[in-house]
C-alpha cells in the first residue's frame, strides 16, 4: 500500500498527523492490543471506544 511503512513500533500510516482529537490517545493502545492479541481483538476495541465514550458522556451534567 502506498503511504504505509513498517517501523520498530509496528506498522503505521506514513501520512498520520498528530493532534486530531482522541486518535493520538487510542492509536497506541490499539497497537499494543493488536501486537499482544489478534487483529480481530484490536478492531473490536475500535468498535468499543465510541460506545464507551457515549456512556461516559451520559454521566456529564447539564451546564447551568
Amino acid at each position: 500500500m502506498a503511504g504505509w511503512r513498517a517501523d520498530a513500533g509496528g506498522v503505521r500510516g506514513g501520512g498520520a498527523r498528530r493532534g486530531r482529537g482522541g486518535a493520538g490517545a487510542t492509536s497506541p493502545l490499539v497497537g499494543v492490543v493488536a501486537e499482544a492479541t489478534t487483529l480481530r481483538t484490536a478492531l473490536a476495541c475500535l468498535v468499543a471506544f465510541p460506545v464507551l465514550a457515549w456512556l461516559l458522556a451520559r454521566t456529564l451534567r447539564e451546564p447551568v
